[in-house]
């Protein structure tokens, strides 16, 4: 098993791919592996593999690079990943250095090096750049994740945070990036190891996508912080975009202006120069007034550009790569770490795993423990994933030897999840939250709707709404999935081969609508089985985070907007239909979860906590709310009449009465 996975997705990549590949095989280190995705192709590349006996080639149909990395990571083997773009280059040494980084300090999860940029035709500076000034997650969030090509990740980081979301192109690179700063260290090598060629078929040319992504980014973040009571993480997310503004996407414009104006087309041009006069007025300015009274012809050119291929490594770098280390140590972030305690291995590998994450509510725990204890299908395993309770969750140890306990920080829901299912060892699994319940026949129905058509990835049952104290509320849901969303956790099963192409939890979407983008997420790249019978019970009331009305919308619109994006630049009408239309089904829905919150305060005379509950449904949908007030003031005034008919009944058969 080679130490390092390299893992470059190529298309139609022409002599760039065989350059690419070369630097890869001129590596000192020469412990690797090397995955060639072939994303579709027209071109042949079988000629790949005969370069070295090291290098294997993959195929797949055009699914974009998202996918494309991921099939590699899924293919690959090795404890450390280093990634390459078909079109970038690698000098000699920059595996070796990476990896003597990596290995020295166990808690990295991702280390990169400087980069120096390349023409078409391989001209490159002489002075190494760095897109971005920090290696911890507060310094990603506001200036920008590295690029792929100068990053190397440890598998273990990977399987805890997942993979590339195919569904944030072009700029999926950067929410991995930030994905695993925000629960593991960083380390940047103040080396240029890498060539990162810059030519008109560049993704990041496109830049009012990368602006919208980002954007779409930074506002998940925003959300998540407030949240979380995070103020550093809050005025870091808050100043991202106007500081990419400036430093990125204003010269980006700039650029785009001026190639608009070589190809005549003037109402872009002007287009293009207004946004970059916005977001970067210094910048452009003082690029105009060089376009106007400089020569033109050729000094760019010069200035930029000034070595070519072949590459002397002793160009850009020293090769004392040991003292390097050490100087360089000082540059390994000061992040939050994450070291998984160590858990029980099972012997055999059960059908199903049923995941639980919990914090602290042990009464409804063990609950739900025990509804999984009463399935009638019982070859499972379920892991409790403990977020750092403040309450002793030890006993479901000792309901069931099935049972797992593994610990982690409070680090959230989705986070629990993602841990728990890196643990995992069924071909399924079935998710369920710590105050919720099945019904005995929940696993047998569901395996059997997975093992029924291969195709299937994702399969949900309806389920019954119970109140604080297991009572059965309103009428039970067990319909169709809207055209955009997802089921909730608790009545929900996918397939574990799945989690290399699809990922983990987002954890930067909040608790109660993380769910929703993951589901939506497999429901795109795999079929989806329904099972037409109320198999669970979903307690309303209990402290569950889809209350926070306010955070949860904007958290579902973030997510809707997302999707929007993608659906735009892929030219898919029917998805960018459902993502634009799909705030009418959150709001019915969280309209729908504020007012039965509120039946629930009722009940328990809780005055003002109604109030609050009813106010949050009537602005979020009125029409619905409003409805569901009189149907509610109908059943209220005939209870009521009925109490007053019995007690005047009761009353006509005493004998007070009578006299």
């Amino acid at each position: 098993m080679p130490q390092i996975s390299v893992v470059l997705p190529a298309y139609n990549s022409g002599h760039y791919l065989d350059e690419a590949v070369r630097s890869v095989i001129a590596q000192t280190f020469t412990d690797w592996e090397c995955i060639v995705v072939d994303d579709g192709s027209t071109e042949d590349l079988s000629r790949i593999e005969k370069m070295d006996s090291r290098v294997r080639l993959i195929h797949q149909e055009n699914r974009g690079i998202s996918m494309a990395r991921n099939r590699g990571i899924a293919e690959s083997t090795g404890e450390f990943i280093a990634f390459l773009d078909h079109d970038d280059l690698w000098l000699p040494a920059k595996l070796e250095c990476q990896i003597k980084a990596m290995l020295a300090a166990p808690e990295l999860g991702l280390c990169y090096t400087d980069f120096a940029a390349m023409d078409a035709e391989g001209y490159y500076s002489s002075s190494p750049s760095r897109l971005i000034t920090g290696e911890n997650f507060l310094a990603m969030l506001k200036e920008g994740a590295p690029l792929p090509t100068t990053t190397m990740l440890r598998r273990r980081a990977i399987k805890l945070i997942g993979s590339f979301d195919p569904f944030f192109y072009p700029s999926e690179d950067q929410d991995l990036f930030l994905r695993v700063a925000q629960y593991f260290k960083v380390s940047y090598l103040p080396i240029c190891k890498a060539l990162y060629r810059v030519h008109g078929a560049n993704t990041s040319k496109n830049y009012m996508i990368c602006y919208r992504t980002m954007r779409n980014l930074a506002a998940r973040c925003a959300i998540t912080a407030e949240v979380r009571q995070d103020k550093a993480a809050l005025i870091a997310a808050q100043a991202a975009i106007p500081y990419r503004r400036k430093k990125f996407f204003g010269p980006q414009a700039y650029d785009a202006a001026r190639a608009s104006l070589r190809s005549g087309s003037i109402g872009k041009m002007i287009v293009h120069l207004f946004r970059a006069i916005c977001w970067s007025p210094r910048y452009t300015i003082t690029s105009m007034v060089k376009f106007l009274f400089q020569d033109k012809v050729g000094v760019a050119r010069r200035l930029k550009y000034t070595a070519k291929l072949p590459i002397r490594d002793d160009l850009l770098a020293a090769t004392n790569y040991d003292e390097m280390l050490q100087q360089s140590g000082s540059h390994i972030s000061e992040g939050l770490g994450f070291t998984p305690p160590l858990s029980q291995q099972h012997a055999g590998q059960p059908k199903v795993s049923v995941i639980i994450p919990a914090y602290n509510r042990p009464e409804y725990l063990r609950q739900a423990v025990q509804s999984v204890i009463d399935q009638s299908f019982t070859d499972w395993e379920c892991i409790v994933c403990d977020d750092g309770s403040t309450e002793k969750l030890d006993f479901v140890c000792q309901m069931d030897p099935r049972v797992r306990l593994i610990r982690q920080s409070n680090r959230g829901l989705s986070m629990a999840r993602n841990y728990a299912m890196s643990e995992c060892l069924g071909e399924l699994i079935a998710f369920l939250d710590d105050d919720d319940i099945w019904l005995p026949g929940k696993l047998e129905a569901q395996v059997a709707a997975m093992n029924a058509d291969p195709g299937v990835g994702l399969s949900y049952t309806g389920f019954r709404l119970i109140d604080s104290t297991g009572n059965i509320i309103g009428p039970g849901w067990g319909g169709a999935l809207p055209e955009f969303g997802g089921s909730f956790p608790s009545f929900t099963m996918i397939k574990r081969s799945l989690l290399p192409i699809v990922g983990m939890f987002d954890c930067f979407c909040i608790s109660g609508a993380e769910d929703h983008e993951y589901f939506q997420r497999l429901r795109l790249l795999s079929g989806t089985a329904r099972v037409p019978h109320e198999l669970g019970l979903y307690r309303v009331g209990s402290g569950n985070t889809a209350r926070r009305y306010r955070i949860h919308r904007r958290s579902l619109q973030n997510i809707a907007e997302k999707y929007a994006i993608s659906a735009r630049f892929r030219h898919d009408q029917v998805l960018y239909r459902a993502a634009t239309g799909a705030m009418r089904e959150f709001d019915r829905f969280l309209a729908t979860n504020a007012y039965n919150a509120g039946r629930e305060s009722w009940r328990h005379r809780r005055i003002l906590e109604t109030a609050g509950h009813i106010f949050w449904a009537l602005r979020i949908k009125s029409m619905q709310t409003i409805r569901s007030l009189f149907l509610f003031s109908q059943e209220c005034t005939s209870k009521f009449l009925g109490r007053g008919k019995r007690n005047l009944d009761a009353q006509g058969d005493s004998p007070v009465s009578g006299k």
